[in-house]
């Protein structure tokens, strides 16, 4: 028995020490990875007025000086700050809802904060806005004249008041966004009165009136209002007949035409700059040839203008022309001011190439038969208006699918575009020339492509997919 529990402790004895070795401590922890930890919410809301904002966070066994960043791209999240806690700003929101986030990293690791801010509340409170001039100046005879205004959220029970602080101007409606009031002949020096206009207890709007001294008519008359104004164009677009229309008591209608001559076909538009009779810029009538710059009153007297100066000014954003100049007719030298719209003269941006069309506001039929349809089409814009007359061999109201040429129509050509028919753009109007029109049956109607140019060059391209309106059948 004593040999063998000597046995056993012999085989013991490895252990015991294998034992011992593990317990010695003398080997370290493994080292534990940083880790970035958000505490606060993943999603704010902030209402228009915006403020501060905090992203509470944790960075656990992070190196000493480790650097943890915070970014956003939007511009309305500013003063973003990094320590225990991130702070940041949002802007006053001052239009629609909207969101971004703020992203916070440690090296590799990152998290999102989404940030939204809700939209700026529409305003209940009444708005009262002068939309017209402030100034307004008139002519010695009695006129009629309005100022426009806007009213945006009213009041029942509350109206617009106008009144002005001289007996020669009578305010004759208020309603509908404009003061309508007359201002009486003036027989004296020129003149000043305002006319104020109340809401409540809105700030006022004042206007004021300026009215011209009396002329006599006898003497020589050196300026006059126009009323209206329009151009056509002769020799292709090298000549422009501009006329100006006006109106005085004693000489009755006035219409002056200045012919300005054009070194180069310019499509329906002058261009900017002075013209002048002494640099040939603008025609006169002479003994060979006639038609030019003249002069005519009591709607049907005409004079010769003997001598004009003339500047043209565009605005092409506002589609307004300027004209301001002088012209000598017998022994008078008369001034004109013009700024406003120009019928006949294209005021819009210059296009080169092909004009392209193909968001309309209105397609539809005026006419339409067994063998002719003709349709209209206005663009979305409003700067196009387009007339096609198909000459078709279909037999019935559906227009036939195929391709139409334009040409002229006769007892013996169908399955053509008559090219007789009208292009308005930029409130140039032209008649279609050449080109090709696309008829195609689809679903919901039809599909109508169109590539034409009319007599003064202009190339309208575009498509229309829809059902077309009117006398027109459409296909099934």
């Amino acid at each position: 028995m004593k040999l063998k529990n000597l046995f056993y402790l012999l085989l013991a004895l490895p252990l015991a020490f294998a034992s011992c070795d593990t317990l010695t401590g003398d080997e370290p922890e493994p080292a534990k990875e940083p880790k970035l930890s958000v505490t606060s919410s993943l999603s704010v809301e902030f209402d228009h007025e915006g403020g501060a904002g905090i992203i509470k966070y944790t960075l656990e066994n992070a190196p000493e000086g480790a650097q943890v960043t915070a970014t956003c791209e939007a511009d309305w999240v500013s003063d973003i700050t990094v320590g225990t806690m991130i702070t940041y700003m949002v802007d006053s929101n001052k239009g629609e809802a909207r969101e971004t986030k703020v992203v916070v990293s440690y090296e590799e690791q990152v998290f999102e904060v989404n940030v939204a801010q809700s939209a700026k509340p529409a305003s209940t409170a009444p708005v009262f806005t002068l939309v017209s001039e402030a100034v307004i100046e008139v002519p010695y005879e009695q006129t009629a004249k309005s100022i426009e205004y806007t009213l945006e959220n009213p009041v029942a029970g509350v109206v617009v008041e106008a009144t002005a602080d001289k007996d020669w101007i009578s305010i004759t409606n208020v309603a509908d966004g404009a003061i309508d009031f007359i201002v009486g002949e003036n027989e004296g020096s020129a003149r000043t009165a305002t006319i104020t206009a109340t809401y409540g207890l809105l700030d006022p709007i004042v206007v004021t009136v300026n009215q011209a001294a009396y002329v006599n008519p006898d003497d020589v008359i050196t300026s006059f209002g126009v009323v209206d104004c329009w151009a056509s164009s002769e020799n292709g677009g090298k000549q422009w007949d501009v006329t100006f229309v006006e109106h005085d008591a004693t000489l009755g209608d006035m219409q002056t035409r200045i012919s300005f001559s054009l070194a180069e076909a310019n499509v329906q538009r002058v261009s900017d700059g002075t013209y002048s009779v002494a640099d040939g810029t603008i025609l006169l009538n002479t003994a060979v040839e006639n038609g030019y710059s003249t002069y005519r009153y009591n709607s049907s007297e005409l004079v010769d203008i003997i001598d004009a100066t003339f500047t043209v000014s565009t605005n092409t954003s506002a589609k307004t022309i300027t004209i301001n100049g002088t012209f000598k007719a017998g022994d008078k030298n008369i001034e004109i001011k013009y700024r406003g719209e120009m019928r006949g003269m294209d005021l819009g941006e210059a296009v080169s190439g092909a004009i392209e069309y193909n968001e309309w506001a209105s397609v539809n039929s005026t006419w339409c038969d067994s063998k002719e349809c003709l349709f209209t089409a206005k663009s979305a814009d409003g700067n196009l208006s387009i007339v096609i007359d198909i000459y078709h061999s279909g037999g019935s109201k559906i227009i036939p699918a195929g391709t139409y040429n334009l040409e002229e129509k006769t007892p013996s050509v169908t399955d053509v575009v008559n090219n007789n028919t009208e292009v308005i753009y930029n409130n140039v109007s032209a008649r279609t020339s050449t080109g090709t029109v696309i008829v195609e049956h689809i679903a919901g109607g039809y599909k109508i492509s169109f590539d034409i140019v009319d007599d003064i060059n202009r190339n309208f391209k575009g498509s229309y997919e829809g059902p077309i309106t009117g006398k027109a059948q459409n296909p099934a």
